[in-house]
């Protein structure tokens, strides 16, 4: 299994580089990176502030892989990750980059419900990233419609519940919750 990070996007809501944005001395990025088992291979998708982005990822030894659609949407960030995994014949554990309250127990929990078919998180009434997807499934992402996003190809997904994953940091307040 490899995990993929989801660090592409604009950040409009926020108004700067939220990747890279110190927080309790540390880049939001950082928290995430942090949190993901050590044990597997991990990459994060880079996008719209890809040079602030690296010269994070130089401190943590991981590679970066660019996503060229990024003004398109998180879909198309999931289809590069899902591609890249693909290439490496692994399954595909994907989080996002502003997800810094999920823990590693919480990755841990997802892993160990891993069953060879799609599973995740699933918080306040709803499904979402952290998610799993197996090798055989990953095809499927990289040939969808980026207006469809993955949860639209599984019918009645597996989840593992992740209230962590239903708190992301949209908007600088949202840093506050971090307290």
């Amino acid at each position: 299994m490899i995990v993929g990070i989801l660090a592409a996007g604009e950040a409009k809501r926020f108004g700067k580089c939220k990747q890279t944005t110190e927080f309790n001395g540390k880049a939001l990025l950082s928290h995430v990176l942090d949190a993901v088992p050590k044990s597997l291979d991990r990459f994060v998708v880079t996008g719209a502030h890809r040079q602030e982005v690296n010269q994070l990822l130089k401190f943590h030894d991981v590679p970066e892989v660019f996503n060229k659609n990024y003004s398109q949407g998180m879909a198309t960030s999931l289809q590069v990750a899902a591609d890249y995994a693909l290439q490496s014949e692994q399954s595909l554990l994907v989080t996002l980059g502003d997800l810094p309250w999920v823990t590693t127990e919480d990755y841990q929990q997802l892993i160990q419900a891993f069953e060879e078919r799609p599973i995740f998180a699933k918080f306040s009434g709803h499904i979402g990233p952290p998610a799993v997807f197996p090798v055989s499934f990953l095809q499927k992402i990289v040939e969808m419609k980026p207006a469809c996003g993955a949860k639209t190809l599984v019918q009645n997904p597996e989840t593992v519940l992740m209230a962590n994953a239903g708190k992301d940091v949209d908007f600088p307040e949202d840093l506050m919750l971090l307290k």
